[in-house]
């Protein structure tokens, strides 16, 4: 879709495919889909290979076949490839920190012409750090070697087809690359989880150990299966594999079988392991495909697909740490980068498996599209947003007028209403405050007032004056109801202003001469003598006066009570004739 889209725009693109060199199969031709993960395109053809020279037999052929496979597919053979090749040589080994990358490249080719494969050949590396210790100052690393006659016989068949050869790659690490990209190992490939990977070829079967992503250790062991006879195949596997195994502990262990010969389900049943053991067919008992396949392809043809052609097609957007470029050429930029050009070429990007030439046409459609896509769109969104600011800036200059309006209204209402409205608030206050010791005085004298004792008259003003008259049938009554208003009325001023015998003299009370009760009347008062008798007031001149402070309206006069049922006669105390009894001096004392 990426790539039809491009054409229109007049763009010139390549794709990435993965070609494969699988001795169980043949050559693979594969196109991956990187946003969906789906093989696309994918085609093989029957190539023979030499497993004792462990190279491609002819490479007259492999031109042809790779021709062919880009006509059945349909690819531009102006394509990129990534091509892998089955393993030459591996290794590991450690070398000092403080090498230079060709002193490296050189230490490795010593390492590698021990081999009887580059006796008569020129090697050609390449490797991968895959730990390094500072306090050791040692780096471990991970190479490849194969020959320089098959790099030259891959270049002229990639140049004769006329597709450019971007990366050779050597089978264990597009193996590596493949199982990471399908899930295949999500649970051992986690962070400082060890496991084992055991890879059975048609001549030999490798070992790797690893942590994570990385590899710690590597073990190949040389075994001729197609000498052997049934279940003598898994027997020599076992006899070299076990002691192998047990000196390399994990807690998993994958088996992959790439040979028919063995099945790697029969051998992880055999083969004793304390740990997770998990298989992969890629042979003859293979049962389902490795990725999602596009429905152009053959259910048969897509269980043929091998990780390593996998891996080939995932090369350039797979972020995976071993990756072998045997081509000599520095790692080209991951997807969505700029890649490097040759002189007089055009900049090219990458994206997933396409990779895009920068030309001056392309660039310039390319511009216009962005332009009609974001500043037109812009510039429309400018003018509908223009209107309607200005519209909600009218309404904005509406209602700040109406609030205005009616902050003035408030303002010209709160001060007449501050002015000459009556507020209950102070009213209250005051009438509270001048009435409280009016309210004082009521609840003293209701509670104070003693049975032989009642109140005749009551009378309080706005100053805080009281005026109490009443009688009683003892003076002892008075003292006590006198007592009883003072205290409970704090910094009461009252005072006796008088007490005298109701009709009768004092020496009647204290001879007891006379028949009857007698009573006693007392004035207790905190008011001075003008208020007690203020000037007469003429009634007839003002209709309605009031009376003056102090005094009831002219018109009521207060009656005294109904006296109170006849209580008997009262022993008065002994006294010295022509004296007052002693509480009427208690009295004047208090």
């Amino acid at each position: 879709m990426i790539k039809d889209f491009l054409k229109k725009l007049g763009a010139n693109t390549k794709i990435t495919i993965g070609v494969s060199v699988s001795p169980g199969v043949g050559l693979e031709m594969i196109e991956i889909d990187s946003a969906t993960k789906t093989v696309n395109k994918y085609g093989c053809k029957p190539l023979e290979y030499n497993h004792s020279a462990r190279e491609i037999s002819d490479y007259t052929l492999f031109q042809e076949a790779l021709s062919e496979l880009f006509e059945e597919l349909q690819i531009p053979k102006k394509s990129n490839v990534i091509v892998t090749i089955p393993n030459v040589h591996f290794g590991m080994v450690g070398l000092p920190l403080l090498l230079t990358d060709d002193a490296v490249s050189n230490a490795i080719i010593s390492e590698v012409e021990q081999s009887y494969i580059f006796k008569r050949q020129d090697p050609l590396v390449g490797w991968v750090e895959v730990s390094s210790n500072i306090n050791t100052e040692k780096r471990n690393l991970a190479y490849t070697a194969i020959q320089q006659t098959a790099m030259d016989g891959i270049k002229a068949a990639c140049g004769e087809v006329g597709c450019t050869l971007v990366s050779v790659e050597t089978s264990y690490s597009s193996f590596l690359k493949a199982l990471y990209y399908a899930e295949l190992t999500k649970e051992q490939m986690k962070e400082n989880i060890t496991w084992n990977l055991m890879i059975v070829g048609q001549n030999n079967y490798s070992i790797f150990s690893m942590v994570d992503k990385k590899i710690i250790e590597y073990y190949e062991e040389p075994l001729a299966l197609k000498s052997f006879v049934d279940d003598e195949i898994y027997n020599a596997i076992l006899t070299s594999a076990e002691l192998t195994l047990a000196g390399i502990p994990a807690n998993y262990l994958f088996i992959a079988s790439e040979t028919d010969l063995v099945s790697a389900e029969v051998l992880s049943l055999k083969l004793p392991f304390e740990g997770t053991v998990k298989f992969l067919e890629c042979n003859k008992y293979s049962q389902k495909e490795l990725l999602v396949t596009n429905l152009n392809i053959l259910p048969n043809l897509a269980l043929k697909i091998t990780p390593e052609a996998i891996g080939s097609a995932i090369y350039t957007f797979c972020d995976f740490p071993i990756k072998f470029n045997l081509t000599g050429q520095k790692e080209q930029s991951t997807a969505g980068a700029l890649a490097t050009s040759a002189p007089g070429d055009y900049m090219r990007i990458k994206l997933g498996n396409v990779e895009i030439e920068l030309t001056p046409d392309f660039l310039k459609k390319l511009c216009l599209i962005i332009f009609v896509v974001l500043v037109v769109p812009a510039f429309v969104i400018s003018l509908i947003l223009e209107n309607y600011v200005v519209t909600e800036q009218g309404k904005l200059g509406e209602i700040s007028s109406q609030v205005t309006t009616k902050t003035a209204e408030i303002t010209k209402l709160t001060q007449s209403a501050s002015a000459g409205t009556f507020d209950i608030k102070s009213a209250t206050d005051k009438i509270t405050a001048q009435n409280r010791s009016k309210l004082l005085y009521y609840s003293a004298v209701g509670m104070s007032t003693p049975n032989k004792l009642w109140i005749s008259y009551y009378m309080s003003n706005s100053t805080g004056g009281i005026d109490l008259k009443g009688k009683s049938t003892d003076v002892e009554s008075i003292y006590t109801f006198y007592k009883g208003v003072k205290q409970l009325v704090n910094n009461s001023n009252i005072r006796l202003h008088k007490l005298e015998v109701e009709k009768g003299s004092v020496d009647d009370v204290i001879s007891g001469s006379s028949s009857g009760p007698k009573f006693y009347e007392f004035e207790i008062t905190n008011m001075t003598p003008e208020e007690l008798t203020p000037a007469p007031v003429d009634a007839s001149a003002t209709p309605g006066a009031q009376a003056a402070p102090g005094q009831p309206p002219a018109a009521v006069q207060p009656a005294p009570p109904a006296p109170a049922a006849p209580v008997p006669p009262i022993a008065p105390p002994p006294a010295v004739p022509g004296q007052l009894p002693s509480n009427l001096e208690k009295i004047e004392k208090f």
